[in-house]
């Protein structure tokens, strides 16, 4: 049985402590692990995990084979004259795909739900929680013809990072981290103005097709049931990551049936007893909330976020 949540859970205090530089990219993967596509591709992959002691070739009991069909793999098997056995080249396949439909690693897939390490043997890969940092040091050191020093590191977020390659506009710059912040503050602004005009294209806009542009994490809208939109605001007093975490305990405690009475009075009673805080949450804000949520999460609009373009 599924433990009810509480606004004091761990998951949600992280999700209040997301820091600026991190919140788009973490908001859109707390709303993708949640969306049933994802659990169900995450359910396939832990599944092959727990089948990877069986071996390529072996004959399978019918046991081994309802183990299969149990993490819905039907389709990685593959029956001879005598044995059924594991479709390689199927199994490969998911192992490969499944991570890149999501925009994520194997590891990333994995640990979403699991954080211990896990061999594949079949897949030679290593499924491993790494400690997150705020920068990863392991950095390498580049020498050019002109025999220039140049460092690369990655800033590393809390949660991990969703790039979707056919629509992604990272690039490599150079930066001199010895020159004023307001000098590279400048410089990063003019890179967002060009790409904003279109003189930095995704790799989809290279080949032609025309993209819109979609909003961004300040303006978190939706269409409700009465055709309004909705915008994710409201509650003064209350930091954009708290209402983001109360809005992600609002769509876990629905999914588990509960009522919006005792959501809302969950909610009220966690600022009271943390902070000392009266906070009372109407019920024009708690649907504004769970209809944003809904629509982000299940209609996986989260993708929006971090690529800037509408679905």
């Amino acid at each position: 049985m599924r433990t009810i949540p509480k606004r004091d859970d761990t998951i949600y205090k992280e999700i209040e402590s997301f820091k600026d530089y991190e919140l788009t990219n973490n908001t859109a993967y707390e709303m993708m692990i949640r969306n049933n596509d994802f659990i169900k591709d995450h359910f396939i992959l832990v599944g092959m995990c727990k089948i990877k002691h069986i071996k390529y070739g072996e004959d399978f009991t019918e046991s081994m084979i309802d183990i299969f069909k149990g993490f819905g793999l039907d389709n990685i098997l593959k029956e001879t004259k005598n044995f059924t056995n594991i479709n390689q080249d199927r199994y490969q396949t998911l192992i490969r795909e499944i991570p890149k439909k999501w925009g994520v690693d194997l590891n990333t897939m994995h640990n979403a739900y699991d954080t211990d390490s896990l061999f594949l043997e079949d897949t030679n890969l290593l499924l491993a929680n790494e400690e997150a940092l705020m920068f990863d040091y392991n950095n390498s050191i580049e020498i050019n013809d002109s025999t220039i020093f140049r460092t690369k590191f990655d800033l590393s977020f809390s949660r991990p990072k969703i790039e979707y390659d056919k629509y992604s506009k990272i690039i490599t710059i150079d930066l001199n981290l010895s020159l004023p912040l307001n000098e590279l503050i400048e410089q990063i602004k003019i890179l967002k103005h060009k790409e904003m005009y279109g003189e930095i294209k995704s790799p989809l806009e290279v080949l032609g097709e025309e993209l819109q542009q979609a909003d961004d994490i300040s303006k978190l809208c939706t269409i409700n049931k009465n055709g309004k939109e909705v915008c994710f605001d409201g509650r003064n007093g209350i930091t954009r990551t708290q209402k983001l975490a109360d809005m992600f305990f609002i769509y876990d405690m629905l999914r588990q049936g509960k009522k919006e009475l005792r959501i809302r009075t969950a909610i009220s009673e966690y600022y009271e007893e943390t902070f000392n805080k009266k906070t009372e949450m109407s019920d024009t804000t708690f649907r504004k909330y769970r209809d944003i949520a809904i629509d982000y999460i299940d209609n996986m609009r989260y993708k929006e976020l971090v690529t800037g373009v509408k679905l």
